[in-house]
């Protein structure tokens, strides 16, 4: 059998509410199973736009609004798969309103959920101005800024992070956005993280900042200083491999304060 008709065969029980002589906890394991098969599937850019044959993104919507957090995340991620690098794929969902329904789990209670969505979300508005700028519309960036800020799960904050730093990369201006809230204490706070990647992914997006939205500084400049050479500092010390794996963030704290 060819993965079209497998992933017709998938998409034809994923609709399904029920199954006589299962259980909803045994449908609902099913279900998580068969979105792992079809990720692996799909996986291939020229299997992505063959998500239609499973009923496209109508589908994926009423997953990623299930009662069921495996489901919901699995579908979020799904989304993540099949958007990355295909425009066109990219173009569908937006037309679809996936965006709006993503933005709406950041809320989600679960962890799990929300680091998927934060994935999906990023491959979503990847090189799509119009994806960004929905984002914005939603209070999408705002949803973004409030993880890092509050989230307590240091995944969510690290993928946050890292998709505050590739919005900051766009030519779509969302200084506004940003500007609210603690944000701006909160990036610069997590330089002293001990999570290496939630460092670099806020040395990531400082850079940005001190090149095209200084403003956004001002008021935190000297802390902001004292930070960067603690680090530096901290970074001085270290020998060998240890050194080596922190390179980048010596590279931007030196890039950062060159320009304070």
């Amino acid at each position: 059998m060819d993965e079209v008709e497998i992933m017709k065969l998938i998409g034809s029980f994923l609709v399904k509410e029920s199954e006589e002589g299962v259980s909803e906890e045994e449908l609902v394991e099913t279900k998580e199973d068969l979105l792992e098969e079809l990720m692996a599937i799909v996986d291939q850019i020229d299997r992505a736009r063959d998500l239609k044959v499973i009923g496209g993104f109508q589908t994926v919507v009423e997953l990623l609004n299930s009662k069921h957090e495996g489901l919901r995340s699995r579908a979020a991620e799904l989304v993540s798969i099949v958007v990355q690098n295909h425009p066109e794929v990219q173009e569908w969902a937006m037309d679809f309103g996936v965006l709006p329904v993503l933005v709406a789990l950041l809320k989600d209670d679960k962890p799990a959920v929300v680091v998927k969505t934060l994935l999906a979300l990023s491959s979503l508005i990847q090189n799509a101005p119009a994806g960004i700028a929905a984002l914005k519309e939603h209070n999408g960036v705002g949803l973004v800024c409030g993880l890092i800020v509050a989230a307590e799960d240091r995944k969510t904050q690290v993928k946050a992070m890292r998709l505050l730093g590739y919005l900051c990369a766009t030519p779509v201006d969302c200084t506004e956005a940003m500007a609210e809230g603690e944000i701006v204490t909160a990036t610069v706070e997590a330089i002293s993280s001990e999570e290496h990647q939630l460092r670099e992914a806020a040395l990531t997006v400082l850079s940005y900042w001190i090149s095209n939205a200084k403003p956004l500084l001002q008021e935190k400049a000297s802390q902001l200083k004292a930070i960067l050479e603690a680090r530096l500092a901290a970074i001085e010390a270290l020998e060998g491999e240890d050194r080596e794996a922190v390179t980048e963030e010596e590279d931007l704290c030196v890039l950062i304060l060159e320009q304070l």
